[in-house]
């Protein structure tokens, strides 16, 4: 039983990986990036200049960079969300929570 069991998950490990894959390549995944970047519509041009080299990381397979990049970029966002009424919401947001 236990040879079947396990002739049987290689098995399916196998075709798993075949199917998969194909899907989950990663030009496959910066395709989809590049798609959703071209929906960001409100990041100023150090956002932009930082999720493109993030974008040319993952494309030449240097994931710890781009996920340096991506997340430079995305603080970068945040500040600037948070002083757009000079850090107004964010004072109120403590004081409330007493800190």
């Amino acid at each position: 039983m236990s040879k079947e069991f396990y002739k049987r998950s290689w098995q399916f490990a196998e075709e798993a990986r075949k199917i998969l894959g194909n899907h989950a390549s990663l030009k496959y995944k910066v395709l989809h990036l590049e798609e959703s970047y071209r929906e960001l519509s409100t990041i100023s041009l150090k956002q932009d200049d930082l999720f493109r080299q993030a974008l040319r990381c993952l494309e030449n397979e240097l994931f710890r960079a781009a996920h340096v990049m991506a997340w430079a970029g995305f603080v970068d966002y945040i500040e600037q969300k948070l002083a757009e009424n000079d850090f107004k919401s964010l004072r109120e947001t403590k004081s409330k929570v007493g800190l």
